[in-house]
């Protein structure tokens, strides 16, 4: 299964006073206790960082080779035309779920989506229906 994973308003609140990666030690609980999920970044941060940068920089030691790749960038594609693109170049069939904060960068009732309130982020609530979509 893969989770496709945005930054800003899910690892961490999107603006104000915020702490960076704050949700990161719950969200790798979770992936410790569903060894077959891997991660997928769709962030914003992708179109500055490199995949090891942004693996190495951002996840503990046992959970940086699960952060296998970071979607496509498509110049005027929305969010989830890049993860679309990002299925077919790799030709995955598999589960996947999306965790973003930003509604307007996905069809609307995308079935896909985990939607976070961006002032927030994965707090317990949103990590909780993580987890019952990765039970799935």
């Amino acid at each position: 299964m893969l989770i496709f994973l945005g930054f800003d308003g899910v690892m961490h609140p999107a603006s104000g006073d915020r702490v960076l990666f704050a949700h990161r030690d719950a969200f790798e609980a979770l992936l410790r206790e569903h060894a077959h999920v891997e991660v997928v970044i769709t962030s914003s941060w992708r179109e500055v960082f490199d995949l090891d940068t942004l693996r190495e920089d951002n996840f503990s030691r046992d959970i940086q080779s699960r952060i296998v790749d970071v979607t496509p960038l498509i110049p005027g594609a929305m969010r989830w035309q890049e993860i679309q693109s990002y299925l077919d170049e790799t030709r995955y069939a598999g589960p996947y779920v999306v965790v973003d904060d930003d509604a307007s960068e996905f069809p609307q009732g995308w079935a896909p989506l985990l939607l976070c309130e961006p002032a927030v982020g994965l707090d317990a609530a949103k990590r909780d229906a993580l987890a019952a979509r990765l039970a799935n």
